[in-house]
């Protein structure tokens, strides 16, 4: 099986500086795909910067559940999902296996929403994540899932599976999780985790035998460049450097060309 690796900016749309970072690291060659927020304040910017630097196509969406104010009315009822001044404040510190009819609903609503202003914008959207990994949650999942294929928008992200859980539930959990997107054909890597994850993984195993997704998240700290909470670009640049040849990155739209062929 061939190694191909996916290095996945999110975050983009968050804010000037975070979009800046991001635009940056497509220049760079730090990244090969990114995921937007349609809710968050740079989210307009992004658009523009992503159209005007031509990267636009390599862009899926970063659903957002639990951050910044919805765009749809009814899941601002959902006290689930949103405070009473209608904020995002969806929490996973209990696990989310059912929603009722009316949260269905009114997620759905949001979900299509976000979908509708990412495409509004000229935002194809190669794939589909969320922010803090909400869409993980089983029952999220359930409502994300037909969506997506409904709209015709090609992978959604995998759960963690570069590093093992400890816990032997999570550890299932991930699994069936990872095997649900498989069964719904919207599975486009094998692995996916962070850049620590990633590289402890090679020096166990050696090679990633199959198409991985490692996440980043661009930022400024003062001038300086950087690709997760504490790692540079400069530093990413020298771990990362040698698995980013032409012939091993690729995008999330690459992959949607490759299965065309």
């Amino acid at each position: 099986m061939r190694c191909m690796l996916i290095v996945n900016a999110d975050d983009y749309g968050l804010e000037g500086r975070v979009n800046q970072a991001v635009v940056r690291c497509f220049h760079e060659g730090a990244c090969t795909s990114a995921t937007i927020m349609a809710n968050m304040p740079g989210f307009e910017e992004a658009c523009s910067l992503a159209i005007e630097h031509k990267f636009h196509k390599h862009l899926g969406m970063h659903l957002v559940l639990n951050e910044g104010i919805p765009l749809t009315a009814d899941i601002r009822q959902e006290k689930i999902f949103c405070t009473e001044e209608g904020e995002f404040c969806l929490s996973r510190e209990s696990p989310i296996f059912s929603l009722s009819t009316r949260q269905k609903h009114a997620l759905a609503a949001e979900i299509r929403g976000q979908i509708r202003r990412c495409r509004e914008r000229g935002i194809p959207i190669s794939h589909v994540d969320s922010h803090h990994h909400v869409h993980t949650e089983w029952g999220i999942a359930a409502v994300l899932i037909p969506i997506v294929r409904e709209e015709g928008i090609p992978f959604i992200r995998i759960a963690r599976n570069l590093v093992k859980n400890r816990e032997i539930v999570k550890r299932v959990y991930k699994y069936l999780y990872n095997a649900n997107l498989g069964w719904a054909k919207l599975r486009a890597v094998r692995y996916f985790g962070s850049v620590d994850e990633y590289i402890r993984f090679l020096d166990a195993k050696g090679d990633a035998n199959g198409t991985t997704e490692i996440m980043i998240h661009p930022h400024y700290k003062e001038s300086d460049l950087y690709v997760t909470s504490s790692m540079g670009l400069g530093e990413f640049s020298g771990l990362m450097g040698p698995h980013l040849e032409k012939e091993t990155a690729v995008s999330f739209r690459d992959l949607i060309s490759r299965e065309t062929e």
